[in-house]
């Protein structure tokens, strides 16, 4: 049986690095500005989309000493809630901070403007309600979109950043 047990373990010890080993590998190259505009053209809405400024990332995202290159879209209508943006780190260790500060805005967002969105525009509650964050490599990238553009966006940014 510990014979068995052993032999069980020592397989399982080198099978798991092979699954393992499947993550993707992304690239490094591209400017968030460029792959926010690609994203824009996959998803467009009547109104259009606009660049929030650079009160948007000061005022909202705090450590952005973390990247080296970000770009956001927001829908210009009031009563649409699109928001999508992407960061570029400094270096790997800097992802997982930079995922944890997205996060953080949407949940801050979702916090202070739920009661807001409801009175106006409750169908687009959803979208705040299942924002997400997702990483390629150095890139990570959040969404504040409906479920189907959410993952046409998502798609999008992987195939554009996947070698």
């Amino acid at each position: 049986m510990k014979k068995l047990l052993c032999l069980s373990v020592i397989f399982s010890m080198l099978i798991m690095p092979l699954s393992c080993s499947k993550k993707a590998q992304y690239r490094d190259d591209l400017s968030c500005a460029s792959i926010i505009e690609r994203a824009a053209e996959q998803l467009p809405i009547d109104s259009g989309y606009k660049n929030p400024g650079g009160d948007h990332i000061k005022y909202n995202f705090r450590n952005t000493e973390l990247d080296d290159d970000h770009a956001f879209l927001v829908s210009v209508s009031s009563s649409d809630i699109n928001e999508f943006g992407i960061f570029h780190a400094k270096d790997s260790s800097a992802c997982g901070k930079l995922s944890d500060l997205a996060k953080d805005y949407l949940e801050e967002y979702f916090e202070e403007k739920e009661i807001f969105i409801a009175s106006y525009a409750p169908e687009e509650l959803e979208k705040i309600k299942n924002a997400e964050v997702k990483t390629f490599g150095n890139y990570v990238a959040y969404a504040v979109l409906s479920e189907d553009d959410r993952e046409l966006f998502f798609d999008t940014v992987e195939k554009l950043l996947t070698k």
